[in-house]
């Protein structure tokens, strides 16, 4: 079974921001076994990755917990994380004032939606964006199916003057 489709999407991954085979692996571990830990060293990645993965798990529904030692980790992660989603993002340390004021952010985008949308209207939004979704995915593998049959064309052998010439000699 191909871990991508033909566009390079895991078509059950809903990551929000650009995704490579690593990230797609960790997302995988997830499912597998629950809870993943991401660690490395500064710029390689960390903070997307985490993002993707929030992304995709607050799109299936589910409830996320990230931890960092530091105030600015979470600061960075949250900048990280697609900006409909950042009202949701609290990091709370200590006495930070900032995390405060996030989860009062947070708390009122909760409740203005909540207050605001009816569930009818929230289903056909979903199905909406899902049909779309559905639609891009299928006019990209399309228009990857038509890449990869000129690459292929690029090299068949063409007829001059009734001799066939490989055109990779």
């Amino acid at each position: 079974e191909a871990i991508l489709d033909a566009v390079g999407e895991p078509p059950d991954l809903l990551f929000a921001k650009q995704a490579n085979l690593e990230q797609v692996l960790v997302a995988r571990k997830l499912e597998q076994h629950g809870a993943v830990i991401v660690q490395g060293p500064p710029g390689t990645g960390k903070s997307h990755t985490i993002a993707n993965l929030i992304g995709h798990l607050v799109a299936r529904g589910d409830r996320v917990l990230v931890t960092s030692h530091t105030t600015k980790a979470l600061r960075v992660l949250r900048g990280h994380v697609p900006a409909d989603l950042r009202p949701l993002c609290v990091a709370l340390l200590d006495q930070d004032t900032e995390g405060r004021a996030q989860l009062e952010e947070a708390v009122r985008a909760i409740v203005d939606r909540v207050s605001s949308a009816e569930e009818s209207s929230l289903v056909r939004e979903v199905r909406v964006l899902e049909e779309k979704r559905r639609m891009l995915m299928q006019a990209a593998a399309s228009t990857h199916q038509a890449l990869r049959t000129t690459r292929v064309d690029e090299y068949a052998p063409v007829l001059v003057a009734g001799e066939s010439v490989d055109p990779v000699a």
